[in-house]
């Protein structure tokens, strides 16, 4: 699914720093989920491939991922995050896709779609899979059912939850759905 070629893996920034040191300490702590709301443009995607670098260095292993997304679009973006890390961590992984007409959830790193992953066939494959590090990105979006029924199905090592705009009109509890617990925010001022 990817064509584009991979550039340079920039420096996290001060605040994708502290966002990190944030999540590192929720880990130690005894944390399993957390939200990280980031405005628009400050590097939510590179936060969570840089995080989960640091969740390999403290397992001292590749650890399994899953990230999910409404959009093929956003798949695609975060894949390409995620291989240009790796490669240049000098790590070789399996990258598996469930979107479209692709239906892999066998790889080190799966990229998925939420509806298609949410269908009763394909929770019934998930619910067989172990993930250490699952990424819901625009997570505003999971207070749909759809969410709820792959949240309800996994039981990753550690779920991050990433947006820039967790206050939804709904008012629904997208706080609840990460034990309350907002790792970092950083607004644009």
């Amino acid at each position: 699914l990817e064509t584009e070629p991979l550039e340079p893996v920039p420096e996290p920034h001060a605040v994708q720093q502290e966002a990190l040191a944030a999540l590192r300490e929720a880990r130690e702590d005894g944390r399993r989920r957390a939200l990280v709301v980031f405005a628009t443009g400050l590097g939510k995607t590179w936060l969570a491939a840089f995080d989960y670098q640091q969740l390999a260095e403290e397992l001292g292993r590749t650890p399994r991922l899953l990230f999910l997304a409404h959009r093929r679009e956003l798949l695609m973006q975060a894949s390409l995050t995620y291989r240009r890390l790796l490669r240049e961590r000098g790590h070789t992984v399996k990258v598996s896709w469930f979107v479209d007409d692709h239906s892999d959830i066998s790889g080190d790193l799966v990229f998925a779609s939420v509806l298609k992953l949410a269908r009763k066939a394909h929770l019934e494959r998930l619910s067989t899979e172990r993930f250490d590090y699952v990424v819901i990105d625009e997570v505003h979006h999971a207070a749909a059912d759809s969410y709820r029924r792959i949240l309800g199905t996994i039981e990753p090592r550690f779920l991050l939850g990433l947006t820039a705009t967790p206050d939804r009109a709904d008012a629904a509890d997208i706080l609840g759905l990460f034990d309350d617990h907002v790792a970092a925010r950083a607004d644009v001022p």
